[in-house]
């Protein structure tokens, strides 16, 4: 069984911040748990894996367009496809790239998470019918647990934090509690990401991106 985790790209409004390409902690100690339990899972940070600009009025997305994504998955070929839904104002990128997901092969299983989704479970599985399963909380072992649930080892309504879509009706589980030890999470999965991209010599401050793609991103502000 395949994994695959997507940090999606990200759309910046007039008056942003530069991009800040930060490594996606997240993601990272989610597939450290899932390589743990010898499950194969790799990480497409779509927000870094390139500097693409795509502009729609005064916005600009960074990030792998829709066809490089789709290329991506079809290239790795996943079961299932955990993508990190961040804060609201970018819920917009999570949810095209899950429906891109579900354009490549509709039997992928789409798990979504993240603080919006956390707060929301049941309106956003309702309105989002791309997103197969939306997680709320701490993501570590419950997609270890969907997992299992892929292969048959669970069923999911024993998986507490999960959102998910039963005969029609959208069911709420039981939240799961925070994890007590930290210390007993693995190291971030730090062999699955291209480092050269978080720590390239040509990096400003703490922005990863290099001169040419800050120039042009402030070239394309509004004065």
């Amino acid at each position: 069984m395949r994994i695959l985790l997507i940090n999606p790209p990200q759309t910046f409004y007039p008056g942003s911040d530069l991009p800040a390409g930060n490594l996606p902690l997240g993601l990272m100690y989610i597939a450290a748990v899932l390589q743990k339990a010898n499950y194969k899972v790799e990480i497409l940070d779509a927000f870094m894996a390139g500097t693409d600009f795509q502009e729609s009025g005064e916005t600009i997305t960074f990030g792998l367009a829709s066809d490089k994504i789709a290329q991506e998955i079809r290239a790795r070929k996943p079961d299932i496809v955990g993508i990190a839904g961040p804060f609201t104002c970018q819920m917009d990128n999570s949810i095209k790239t899950c429906n891109v997901v579900k354009e490549v092969n509709p039997q992928i299983l789409t798990v979504m998470g993240g603080p919006h989704v956390t707060l929301v479970p049941k309106d956003f599985l309702e309105e989002v019918k791309t997103v197969d399963i939306a997680v709320a909380g701490e993501g570590e072992y419950t997609l270890l647990e969907i997992a299992q649930y892929f292969e048959g080892q669970k069923q999911l309504c024993d998986i507490k934090g999960i959102t998910y879509r039963q005969n029609g009706k959208v069911v709420v589980n039981e939240r799961r509690q925070f994890i007590d030890n930290l210390d007993e999470l693995p190291y971030p999965a730090y062999d699955l990401v291209d480092m050269e991209q978080y720590l390239s010599p040509q990096k400003i401050g703490y922005r990863s991106f290099q001169n040419r793609a800050i120039s042009d991103y402030k070239s394309r502000l509004p004065l």
